[in-house]
Order: structure tokens, then sequence, then C-alpha cells
């Protein structure tokens, strides 16, 4: 929640990564031992792919999401997205994407989302992180903080959390795999994904609540680097995300891959790290951000801070509050132009915790009140707004 992108993305990253806590299930050797892949636990597996994050990888891969969400279209630069590219990355919250990515450890990334019109590079190299669209040779370039490059999630500064949510198979599995506990089934399989013999965890929850029926983590059965992650819908009971490699390799990458020179006659903008790169204009900033639950159905809630696009304050002095005596709002918590637009287009709810509007996606919940404070998670109506209330 220090990273501002982030904020605003939580409920695809809640869709991608919630796993809650698990208990592992047992399957008998000859299920998991059938075909060319020894027998493994899911205890040991799971050991197993924790050691191979950092294992260099490369390749071509796909995304899909069919995240219940309204269009999009024009956000990025109506909105005010920062970075350039910024509708690109967008795009990968719905339908079908392709991307080459070069994945060396969390201070080396690339990623290329591919396009009919062209592409978008996002290259972060130790501090320096670019975005370059290729349809109007446009650049962005952050400095990241000394010792800053990047967190273990591979997720660089404020700058790349949505496309290394949705684009790094190993990013997305680390990251529900850290949440692993008590309230999560955990079994294992076997497939196939670019032309790999795989092994398969599948994690399933406990209890009601949740709009996630399972994550399946695919692993390579040799170098144990995630290849696949697809998160199921509880709501439509079909997959509503899939991140996967159609080809992959595992050999050293050139560190020239991970060097960039901006191109003749590019547009290029420089971001500071500090003033909260990521945040599209229109929309106000977070502060106060806590986690109501816990598991699966676990809710984050945060009450509106200074407003991004006109730098005043909400005034709420809680979690959850009313607006300044006299404020006037176009749309919940003061988000103006594209943003506004998409959030007035809601249905309305309310309850004890007072009005709102909702966004019910397939695999998340987010409710934004009429005084800003917005809570999102991977759960029904029913348990958002309640963590809401409390």
């Amino acid at each position: 929640m220090t990273r501002p992108a982030l904020r605003w993305f939580a409920p695809v990253a809640v869709a991608a990564v919630v796993a809650g806590s698990a208990t592992f299930a047992h399957v008998a050797a000859a299920e998991v031992g059938a075909g060319s892949l020894p027998d493994i636990t899911a205890e040991q597996l799971v050991a197993k792919v924790a050691g191979a994050i950092g294992t260099p990888v490369s390749g071509i891969v796909t995304e899909s999401a069919d995240l219940g969400l309204p269009d999009l279209t024009g956000i990025g630069s109506a909105g005010g997205l920062s970075g350039a590219g910024s509708s690109s990355l967008l795009g990968l919250a719905s339908g079908s994407n392709t991307a080459r990515v070069w994945f060396d450890g969390p201070s080396r990334q690339r990623v290329a989302l591919l396009s009919t019109l062209g592409e978008t590079d996002l290259i972060h190299n130790g501090t320096e992180l670019w975005t370059w669209n290729s349809s109007d040779n446009s650049v962005s370039h952050q400095t990241l903080p000394a010792g800053h490059e990047a967190d273990s999630t591979g997720g660089v500064g404020d700058g790349s959390p949505l496309p290394q949510a949705l684009t790094n198979p190993a990013a997305a599995a680390q990251m529900a795999l850290k949440l692993i506990g008590g309230t999560t089934t955990i079994g294992v399989d076997t497939t196939k994904v670019a032309d790999h013999a795989a092994y398969e965890l599948v994690l399933t929850p406990k209890g009601t609540g949740s709009l996630i029926s399972d994550i399946r983590i695919a692993v390579d059965g040799s170098t144990y680097v995630p290849l696949r992650v697809v998160v199921d819908s509880a709501r439509t009971g079909a997959a509503a995300l899939t991140i996967g490699f159609e080809k992959v390799s595992f050999a050293p990458i050139d560190p020239a891959q991970f060097a960039f020179t901006p191109p003749p006659g590019a547009t290029i903008t420089s971001h500071d790290a500090a003033l909260g790169h990521g945040i599209p204009t229109g929309l106000p900033s977070l502060a106060g951000a806590r986690v109501v639950g816990s598991g699966w159905t676990s809710v984050l809630v945060a009450r509106p801070g200074s407003s991004a696009a006109s730098g005043t304050s909400s005034g709420l002095p809680g979690a959850i509050g009313a607006p300044k005596t006299g404020a006037t709002r176009t749309a919940p918590g003061g988000a103006s132009g594209e943003w506004g637009a998409l959030l007035r287009s809601l249905p309305r709810i309310s309850g004890s915790w007072g009005s709102g509007r909702v966004l019910a996606g397939t695999l998340f919940t987010v409710v934004i009140a009429d005084d800003g404070t917005i809570a999102a998670g991977a759960a029904t109506e029913g348990v958002v707004t309640a963590a809401l209330a409390h």
C-alpha cells in the first residue's frame, strides 16, 4: 500500500494472489507420479518453488483476463495515468494479451507488451525504470531509491506492479504462496505447459464468502519455476485470470536486454519516485489502509487522503467519516474526469456503513463509499460491506 499504483489496482492484485492459509492435501503417489515426473508431496513442491524464484527465465507469456470490469478504453490517456503506454497497461485487466519477457532476479526485468500497432516496453535495470510506447515514441523514466530496486515479488517501485502481477507467473505464484496457512487445502496434480512436464499446485479455499474457487499454479518439473497461474471464479465457474508461458527458456540472459537508450525523437518524461508516480489524475490518494478479516475473505479498507487532482484534504478523522461541510463531489471520493464518469456509472448500494457505489467483478468486489472510503476484497458483496461497516 506504499505504492500508489497498487492502491488502485488492488482488486486485480487481490484476485491474482489471495490464497489465504493452507492445509496440505496428500495425493496418492500413483496419481502424482503419472507420466515422466517423480512423486512429490505438496510440502516439498512449495519449498522447491520458493527456492527457484530467482532462476533466470525468458520467453513469451500469454495473459487473459475476464475480471468483469467496465470498459476502460481511453482511461489511460483521458484519466491521466502516469507513464508511457498507460492504455496498454490498463488493457492487461481485460481480454487477451501477449508479452515477451525477461526476468533475471529482483534487479533486472523486461516486459514487452505486444499489440497490432506496436509494443509497450517496461525495462527495470538496477535503480533505472523505463517505459517506452512505440506508437507515439513516448518514454517515461524513473530513478528508484538505492536499496529499493524491487520488492520480493518482482514489483518495481511505483511503476510496474500491474505488469509484474499480470505478466510474471513466478511473481503471481510467490505472492500467493506467501499467504498459505490453515484456511486453504493444497493438492498436487500434473499437467503440461509450453511443452514442459509440470506439477500443478491446486489451492482451494475452505469456508464460504470467497469469489475465488481455486488457484492453480503449474510448476516446471525440473527447475520448479512457475510456468502458469490460473485463478478460477466462484461467481462464473470458469477461469477469470490466466497467466502462463507459451514458450520458455531458462538459459542465462544477456545483460544487454536490460540496457535502454531512448530512441531518437522520443518524448521523455521523468518522474520522482517520492512523488507517487502512478496515481491516475482525477482519483484521490488513500491513507490509513488496513485489512479486515484474514485469508481468502480478507478485505482492504482505506480512507481518502489528499486529492490527486486538487491537492485538497478530505478532512476525515478516521478510516470512515463524512466529507467537510459544504464539500461538493461529482463522484464517490471526489474522483473527476473519466474516472469520475466511470464511478458514476456503477450501481448504488447502501447499508449501515452509509451509501456508495459497487463494482462486482468475477474475482473481487469493490465498494466506493460516498465519503471516498474504499473497501476491496476477493469476496462477496456481503463480506466486503461488513468489513466496511466494521
